[in-house]
């Protein structure tokens, strides 16, 4: 199995590499604004906001099975912005990556009744998300992790581990909620 990480110097993007990258039979790559810390084989730094075209030439060179998205991309007014992973979800909509499973981290605060504009964007994007998955959701998986689990509680998530049966379940299930 191959798995891109979008965003993988972010604090989750680290997690699900380090997570990950003792399984069998899984390939990491990974895709940050710059250079791996630790250096990993398979990464590239690229500057989605300039260069796009070099991640679509990632995943068009791989046969990639599944993408996480951890990208947090902000705009010019330094507000969560959902532009670039709009792009890479419709150049995934091509009839030749729809074997492809997206998964999206999102955010439990989403449900939440006071909304702020990275609440309502995140919103938006899983909105936008089912329509582009509509005909294939089987291929759209949405993590709703809340704010409040960091630290210990993340080291608690052990059922990761278990890619295919939790991640990637068999049955219809789209969303999924890790709470404490």
């Amino acid at each position: 199995m191959k798995i891109l990480i979008l965003g993988s110097n972010g604090h989750l993007g680290k997690y699900f590499v380090d997570l990950l990258k003792s399984q069998k039979n899984v390939v990491i790559f990974t895709v940050s604004s710059s250079n791996s810390l630790e250096h990993r084989k398979n990464h590239s730094a690229i500057d989605l906001n300039k260069d796009i075209k070099k991640l679509y030439n990632l995943i068009i060179k791989n046969n990639f099975n599944l993408i996480i998205n951890c990208l947090l991309i902000k705009n010019i007014h330094n507000k969560f912005d959902t532009v670039i992973p709009k792009k890479i979800v419709n150049f995934l909509s091509r009839k030749k990556f729809k074997s492809i499973t997206w998964i999206e981290v999102s955010s439990y605060s989403i449900l939440l009744k006071h909304k702020n504009h990275y609440m309502i964007e995140k919103k938006r994007f899983e909105l936008f998300l089912y329509n582009k998955f509509r005909n294939n959701l089987k291929n759209l998986k949405i993590l709703r992790i809340g704010n409040f689990l960091e630290g210990q509680y993340l080291d608690k998530i052990f059922f990761f581990k278990f890619l295919n049966n939790i991640i990637i379940p068999s049955n219809p299930l789209n969303n999924i909620f890790l709470t404490n």
